[in-house]
């Protein structure tokens, strides 16, 4: 062993062109969890039973889980951290950790990691040297003041129990060291006093002879062939014979290493490893080494592996499984591995002397004379003689101008060639080998042989000496004794690998379309193929392949998948996939006789083929290459080895590269509850550690748990899995880089938590950890509280059935209320719709006869007095109609306020002249109106206030007596920051009853005053409801015989009403008083005629009642060419023959109303321009703003007068002539100035628009603008002369014109002749006398009023 070990130092320090060297089984890495430690100066290490690394340093205690480090503090009896957290020694002690500080003994109980000072004063204050726990479970402790010995509870002894022991304790004296040896004898090393010792069954202390001239024994140690050691302070390393009584000691002299001269006398550790058997010694000037080499012991040099540290070492402990820890002055701790892999590396160091570039091999070829052929980046083609480690490059020496093989993809023998593919030509450089190396022969082009253009990747051949070369773009075969390369046509894709099994058959793997097998003599046909389709494989991505000795598929896939086809059984079978290999891409697989190698980016791995154990090789097993490369393999089949290369170098592994095996139960290392260790925290009682029990409380709702096995040395390939039973159907797997659970608001209830790691093979452990957990529920979740919301629930369902059923029983008796009412309610609502329905049944002959009277006193032509009785009682009952029809609307919530802006002086005034005033005079009453502040414009719905104060000045007129007085007054004062209207009517009639005044605003009441028995009852009530739907109020105060006052109040100002959201109408719509009689009849002028009899307005009456059509067509017959109609159908189908002038409907008629037939006129292009006027029985605002959303140009509401619907008519086209004159005229083209719908407008401006596209072209007629305007010359005549009363033609005309103004405006300069041109007229002169026509005046005279004007 010792002249194996020789042979590998040698070669690892000889200087050759490439350096190859056995990887030592052994090897010194730090500590990965260094930046952990409370200090980088560890006094000791120590195991304890379960496996845990427990760490003593200058400030404080740490644990070690081979993850992770618990850092725990010393604490005084207060609990609070002790003042010196320095621990300079400790022990195992059953389930307690004694630990030896600067002032005193602590004690941790691993129950539940609880720290307490030992209770004993006597070492309060006193520096503890060294601990030692006997075969009889004593505490030994070696202090400043001698020895304290304690029994196996942790119980002090006295000075007279100590007596029993030994004859002396030594108070005063400094105790260095405690060392009890294999035959039970306890030795003790005493400060300047020597060596004792303490035989088995004696009391009596035994002094040795002095040892060195200090006498200082610091550390005592007994090797495996029972020879003890002492390590001395000042005097040197013994070998200790206490059998000798003379001489019992022997020197072992160790060289200084700083001064490398003179022997070391400074030693504190001694102790021997368990697996080589080395004897370690740390010194003052370093750590040495050394062995037995028979009898005789000989120092080993191994300083090579401590020259990267700092070489100040504090501690050395050997683990259980044969790691020793070294405590690293100012570096924390290292560890020196025994079981590293036996791997050959190839550091190709003449390429870093002379290029100063890392060696990276892309491509590997191992030839039969055990050449090692490469391609290195930046340097391309070479070779390496193994046996006599020669290096040799060619493309910067021998063949430095042969472009392709500065960078090659592969390399061959051919039968006495070596054949090398280029990487970036289609071509294949063949050599001859000479003695002296290689000589080129000739080159092999694919272009000139194939007309292939492929790059080759790799070569291959098989047992019958084909050559499989494999391209970019294909697959190419040599078959033996022939010249040429021929394509293998049924492989389409990039090849990566070939195979060949036992049958001769060969396997291909491409890119992207799976695997292909041919067998056939020719090995062109394909038999079998291999993919997405195939069991347990499911891909066409393959990245490398091989077949084993037994026929077996190792297969590679992009997905990072390890797959083994049997091709017997035809099923393939998942052996790893990305949970071993981790971010490590799978690069090549190679099969060699006993087991299948695999290379990823980063590690390699080696599969038994028979049980699929993987055994995992990464940089802490001393692979020097940090990064491997795609195809840069070479297998070595004699040996059994396989090189692979990369980043660094070459590395060589053969069926001796293996790593013991690891197999530990997993241990919860910790848990954290709301992100606090309980370890940490001592919370034992929440965490048993032995009986791996967990209790959770109610608050405590994350958790996470910490697991390990315990591999210090190779805690990078361990794998876990867990899985909590109750939350987790299936196994999870932990990710390397977070070895724990969490889980977040348990629910109440017990759990098993479980957790399994895998050994260094890849193969699961059996042994499953199992943690119980408990989740004690909250009080709201507990049984006491259960019982408590049954009782809960008991009480609700008792007191909801007693109420269900006085529910019924009151149900029951509202029932028998509910139908009387109901049907009290069914009277009262089939009363009211009767006169609902007879009130809109009367309005029609209502105008039946208000026209009758209109015609009679036409006809007559007398203005007699009963003419205007007749006029004034209609419109009573008109509006004592109205009145029914607001109170059902009311009834149904369909009545709407409609806000306009009004001047209210005015419409009181007209209100009492229309209506009142003559009523006074007639029953000789005073009516006065008196006239308060009030603002010129006030916001208010006209149309209710107006029924408001019809109702309440006609109930004082009727209960007033002649001779007597009605007053309205009113004011607009400020309230709560609005105005309001408040109005007043007062009368000095009979007054009302005391207890009638809560009464009269309810529906259908009616007083009980003998003089007045008309009375319907709702009135008040429509006037109450009106009033609160303009957030007002109105009040009453009376004295029986001596009058009424009727208070309204209602908000005038506009902001108010935005405020509530309410509908704010800009103008204020005309009322009904304006149509009535009284204001028709106050001027009797007869209505000239503007049309000749030939020339009459062509007016289609649409009316369903016969009556009313035959009396309103007798009437207008006289001044209009009338055309009937008795529905909206109808209508429609007149328009459409008859040339119409003007259209008046009724609203209510069937099959299709007058809104109806509105909005049909209006959506037609071809007759939209005919005006229509609509008479309805309904007189609210709301339904005016329906009419006019219906497109309608005006309404009549019902009853109306005849005079008033002719002045109607007959005013609306006036001032549409007018209109139509003033646009004629005008200079200017002001469509807008028309006052026409939306629907003429946008009419009339397509034709401007289309007219100006065509100003100037003097062909443009009328035919021209119809075709454009899509309209027939019929059509666009009548729409053009109903909205303009002028031709097409003439449109055409006077738009030139009003553009020649334009024109003439614009430029000053422009002469008539120019202007006439421009606008489309071919003769001036005519322009002239068309302009002077229109506007009254000759072009040029036009154009100097233009400039006189102009600035």
């Amino acid at each position: 062993m010792g002249r194996i070990t020789q042979i590998f130092i040698l070669l690892y320090l000889s200087i050759f062109a490439a350096v190859s060297a056995y990887g030592q089984q052994m090897a010194l890495n730090p500590m990965a969890k260094n930046y952990e430690l409370p200090s980088l100066t560890v006094n000791q290490t120590i195991q304890d039973a379960e496996g845990y690394i427990w760490f003593a340093s200058t400030q404080g205690l740490s644990r070690f889980d081979a993850y992770n480090v618990l850092n725990f503090k010393l604490k005084n009896a207060e609990g609070k951290a002790a003042a010196d957290q320095n621990i300079r020694t400790m022990a195992v002690y059953g389930h307690n950790l004694v630990l030896g500080g600067e002032e005193g003994v602590y004690i941790l109980d691993k129950r539940d990691y609880m720290i307490t000072p030992l209770k004993d004063r006597r070492l309060e204050q006193v520096r503890i040297h060294s601990l030692l726990v006997d075969h009889h479970q004593r505490l030994w402790i070696a202090t400043d003041d001698g020895l304290f010995i304690y029994d196996k509870n942790l119980n002090p002894m006295s000075d007279n129990q100590l007596r029993t022991i030994l004859d002396r304790n030594m108070r005063g004296l400094t105790v260095n060291t405690i060392f009890e040896d294999n035959e039970r004898n306890i030795w003790i090393g005493v400060w300047n006093q020597g060596l004792f010792q303490l035989a088995p069954g004696k009391r009596k202390l035994k002094a040795y002879p002095r040892i060195g001239a200090r006498n200082a024994p610091f550390k005592l140690m007994q090797d495996d062939r029972g020879q003890r050691w002492i390590c001395t302070w000042g005097d040197g390393l013994y070998l200790f014979h206490p059998e000798r009584a003379n001489n019992p000691y022997q020197e072992i002299k160790i060289k200084n290493k700083r001064r490398q001269v003179d022997k070391e006398d400074l030693f504190y550790n001694v102790m021997q490893d368990p697996l080589r058997h080395y004897i370690w010694v740390l010194s003052f000037s370093g750590i040495s080494t050394l062995r037995y080499n028979g009898d005789r012991l000989e120092e080993v040099d191994l300083s090579a592996y401590f020259n990267h540290t700092t070489n100040i070492f504090n501690d050395i402990y050997a683990d259980r499984n044969g790691t020793l820890w070294l405590a690293v002055g100012g570096e924390g701790m290292s560890l020196l591995h025994f079981d590293r892999p036996l791997i050959r590396s190839y550091a190709f160091n003449q390429i870093k002397e002379n290029y100063s570039i890392t060696p990276n091999l892309k491509m590997l070829y191992h030839d039969p004379q055990g050449t090692l052929w490469f391609n290195l980046e930046r340097l391309g083609f070479g070779s390496l003689q193994l046996d006599r480690n020669g290096l040799s490059t060619y493309s910067n020496s021998t063949y430095k101008d042969l472009i392709s093989i500065r960078a090659v993809t592969a390399a061959i023998d051919v039968q006495d060639q070596l054949w090398v593919g280029s990487a970036y030509e289609a071509s294949i450089n063949v050599f001859k080998r000479t003695q002296n190396g290689i000589l080129l022969s000739h080159k092999i082009e694919l272009q000139q042989q194939l007309s292939h253009s492929g790059i080759p990747s790799f070569f291959y051949k098989d047992s019958a000496q084909y050559v499989w070369v494999a391209t970019s773009q294909g697959l190419l075969c040599k078959k033996p004794h022939m010249e040429r390369l021929q394509q293998v046509t049924s492989i389409h894709d990039e090849p990566i690998s070939i195979a060949e099994d036992n049958h001769h058959g060969i396997w291909i793997a491409t890119k992207s379309n799976g695997i292909y097998y041919l067998r056939d003599k020719e090995r062109q046909s394909v038999t079998l193929h291999l993919g997405k389709e195939t069991p347990g494989l499911k891909t066409d991505q393959i990245e490398t392949m091989d077949i084993d000795r037994y026929g077996n598929l190792w297969i590679g896939t992009k997905s990072n998948r390890l797959v083994c086809y049997r091709t017997a059984s035809k099923m393939g079978e998942e052996i790893a996939n990305t949970a071993l290999f981790g971010k490590n891409q799978i690069l090549d697989i190679v099969c060699l006789r006993n087991y299948t190698w695999l290379s990823t980016t980063r590690n390699l791995y080696k599969i038994n083929p028979l049980n699929k154990d993987v055994i995992e090789f990464s940089a802490s097993d001393s692979l020097q290459v940090n990064m491997f490369s795609k195809r840069a393999f070479a297998a070595d089949d004699k040996r059994h080895a396989v090189f692979f290369g990369g980043y660094n170098g070459v590395v060589r592994v053969d069926d001796h590269s293996t790593i013991s095996n690891f197999k530990e139960k997993v241990l919860i290392a910790d848990v954290k509850v709301n992100n606090k260790s309980l370890i940490l925290a001592a919370k034992g009682k929440k965490f048993n550690q032995h009986f791996r029990q967990l209790t959770l409380a109610p608050e405590d709702q994350n958790l996470e748990i910490s697991f390990s096995a315990l591999p210090f040395t190779q805690h990078d390939k361990i794998r876990y899995m867990y899985k909590l039973e109750g939350v987790d159907k299936d196994w999870i797997m932990a990710p390397r880089d977070r070895l724990f659970a969490t889980y977040n608001n348990l629910g109440k209830g017990s759990y098993r938590f479980l957790v399994k790691a895998t050994d260094l093979h890849n193969q699961w452990n059996n042994d499953i950890t199992a943690v119980e957990i408990t989740k004690i529920p909250a009080f709201y979740e507990s049984n006491l509280a259960y019982v408590c919301y049954a009782l809960i629930v008991g009480a609700v369902l008792f007191f909801f059935i007693n109420y269900s059923f006085n529910r019924i029983r009151l149900r029951s008796d509202l029932k028998v209320a509910q139908i009387e009412k109901e049907k009290t309610d069914e009277l009262t609502q089939s009363k009211l719709s009767y006169f609902t329905n007879v009130s809109h049944d009367l309005l029609t002959p209502l105008t039946i006869i208000s026209c009758l009277v209109d015609d009679v006193q036409m006809t007559t032509r007398n203005n007699l007095a009963q003419f205007d009785n007749m006029r004034l009682n209609l419109s009573r009952l008109k509006r004592l109609l109205q009145q029914i029809l607001d109170f059902r609307k009311i009834e149904h919530n369909t009545i709407k306020l409609q806000v306009s802006q009004a001047h209210f002086p005015t419409f009181v005034e007209r209100l009492g002249r229309a209506y009142f005033s003559p009523i006074a005079k007639k029953k000789n009453i005073q009516f006065e109106i008196v006239h308060g502040e009030c603002p010129a414009a006030v916001f208010y719905d006209e149309d209710k206030l107006d029924k408001v104060l019809f109702n309440l000045l006609s109930n004082a007129f009727k209960y007033t007596m002649p001779g007597g007085t009605v007053s309205l007054s009113y004011y607009v004062a400020p309230k709560k920051g609005n105005d309001f209207l408040y109005i007043f009517v007062r009368d000095n009639g009979e007054g009302i009853r005391p207890e009638e005044l809560e009464k009269i605003f309810t529906p259908f009441y009616a007083n009980k005053s003998p003089n007045h028995v008309e009375s319907n009852g709702i009135g008040l009530s429509v006037s109450k409801q009106l009033i609160d739907i303009h957030h007002g109020y109105i009040a009453v105060e009376s004295i029986l015989q001596q009058g009424s006052t009727f208070t309204v109040a209602i908000p005038v100002n506009r902001s108010y009403y935005a405020d509530q959201d309410m509908q704010i109408i800009d103008g204020s719509f005309s009322t009904s008083l304006q149509d009535s009689a009284f204001g028709a009849a106050q001027g009797d002028a007869v209505i000239p005629d503007t049309d000749t009899v030939e020339n009459k307005l062509r007016l289609l009456l649409v009316e369903d009642n016969e009556e009313l059509s035959s009396t309103m067509f007798n009437i207008l017959s006289r001044n209009y060419h009338v055309h009937l109609a008795g529905h909206g159908r109808q209508g429609l189908e007149k328009i459409q023959q008859e040339e119409i002038d003007i259209v008046v409907s009724d609203i209510m008629m069937p099959e299709m109303d007058g809104l109806s037939l509105c909005r049909a006129i209006k959506s037609n292009a071809e007759y939209n321009h005919i005006p229509v006027l609509l008479l309805t029985a309904k007189s609210s605002l709301e339904d005016r703003i329906e009419c006019y959303q219906a497109g309608a140009d005006g309404y009549i509401s019902k009853p109306f007068e005849i005079k008033v619907l002719e002045a109607k008519i007959q005013s609306f086209i006036i001032n549409k002539r007018c209109k139509q004159l003033s646009f004629h005229n005008n200079t200017q083209i002001n469509i807008a100035a028309l006052d026409y719908t939306p629907l003429d407008e946008k009419f009339i401006q397509k034709m401007v628009t289309v007219i100006e596209q065509h100003l100037a072209d003097d062909q443009f007629d009328v035919l021209r603008l119809g075709d454009l305007l899509g309209l027939s010359k019929s059509t666009l005549y009548r729409k053009t002369k109903v909205l303009l009363n002028i031709s097409p033609s003439e449109f055409i005309k006077n738009i030139r014109l009003k553009h020649a103004c334009l024109l003439m405006e614009r430029d000053k300069s422009i002469t008539v002749s120019e202007v006439a041109y421009e606008t489309g007229f071919t003769d001036p002169r005519y322009f002239a006398t068309c302009f002077k026509a229109v506007f009254g005046m000759t072009p040029s005279e036009f154009q100097k009023n233009a400039h006189k004007v102009a600035p």
